[in-house]
């Protein structure tokens, strides 16, 4: 497994010709990261989750190089692909966090 950093706008390409996909970090907010594909439409592109739930289902045969890929934490599944909704207490504050001085 190949890793690299890249910064926010930064690209990486993955194969040659017709068929290169260049995937693009879009954003980065905490510990989550935004990503942009840009590939032929013949290229299939999931999270890991949907396409593991793709398989269990009998919609898609395992991929033997993928499975036998070193065992990483696996994110919680969504509901049947979907993304999860957020409600208003998930989302970050972007005013300052109060500060409390006792009086004194």
């Amino acid at each position: 497994m190949l890793v690299i950093t890249r910064q926010r706008d930064c690209s990486v390409i993955i194969g040659e010709g017709p068929d290169a996909v260049r995937v693009k970090v879009v954003d980065i907010r905490g510990d989550k990261v935004r990503l942009a594909f840009d590939a032929p439409q013949s290229v299939k592109i999931d999270r890991e989750e949907v396409r593991l739930e793709q398989i269990l289902a009998g919609q898609l045969k395992p991929t033997p190089r993928l499975d036998a890929a070193p065992s990483l934490p696996r994110p919680k599944p969504t509901t049947q692909g979907q993304p999860r909704q957020r409600d208003a207490s998930s989302r970050p504050s972007l005013r300052s966090p109060r500060v409390r001085t006792s009086p004194g």
